[in-house]
């Protein structure tokens, strides 16, 4: 299987939310879950935020 530098970009966008979604839980005291939807939120008032 041939890695392109899109998938490479990917895999690292995936890491990189990986680490903030358990960075998020370890620092709130959060569960996993819960840290995951706290940077759903975040992210879909960011971008409510900017639409306006």
């Amino acid at each position: 299987e041939i890695i392109t530098d899109e998938d490479v970009e990917f895999i690292d966008w995936m890491m990189a939310c990986e680490f903030l979604i358990q960075k998020t839980a370890q620092l709130s005291d959060a569960g996993y879950e819960q840290a995951l939807e706290l940077l759903c939120e975040g992210s879909m008032d960011y971008k409510k935020t900017i639409e306006r």
